[in-house]
């Protein structure tokens, strides 16, 4: 029994480490391969011709000028708030992770008006990154580029819906 319970043990251990492993450890959200597998499953799994879907990239222009001002702690600390305001205001419903470095994706499946989650990106979540100040006086706020990009399911891609949002942001 006592060797039972230590590859229990063992097994439970491993499970909790690739747990952690699917996760950016400064933003807790998902990192990059994962968001990958996860976005193109939900999309397999929702091939409708009718149904839509939408990515939206959100990257962080000014994260270096950041680093430089704060420190690499002081940028840590600013993407670590960004993740936690996109776990609090997507927390379950859709997918969201670190793209390389400086940008955040999130997918969102069943869209039905574009214009919905421009608002909620625009009066929610760009709001609440700028109400963040490290200090209080002369902050520099991040600077945050937004891509929204709505595409039918059907053929779709996490590839292909990162590659159309990245040529397409705009300045919120």
């Amino acid at each position: 029994f006592g060797y039972i319970r230590d590859i229990d043990h063992k097994m439970k251990l491993e499970l909790e480490l690739d747990r952690k492993v699917e996760y950016d450890l400064i933003t807790r959200v998902y990192i990059e391969q994962v968001m990958k597998k996860i976005t193109n499953y939900a999309l397999s799994k929702n091939n409708n011709g009718s149904n839509k879907c939408c990515f939206v990239l959100l990257e962080i222009a000014n994260l270096n000028q950041l680093k430089r001002l704060y420190g690499l702690d002081g940028a840590e600390k600013i993407l670590f708030h960004i993740g936690r305001i996109l776990r609090i205001c997507f927390n379950n419903k859709y997918i969201v992770g670190r793209i390389p470095e400086k940008q955040f994706g999130i997918f969102i499946p069943n869209v039905l008006d574009k214009e919905l989650i421009k608002e909620l990106i625009e009066d929610t979540i760009i709001t609440a990154i700028n109400s963040y100040s490290l200090t209080t006086e002369n902050f520099v706020k991040p600077t945050i580029n937004v891509s929204i990009y709505v595409a039918p399911v059907l053929r779709s891609t996490f590839e292909r819906l990162y590659n159309n949002c990245r040529w397409w942001f705009s300045w919120l």
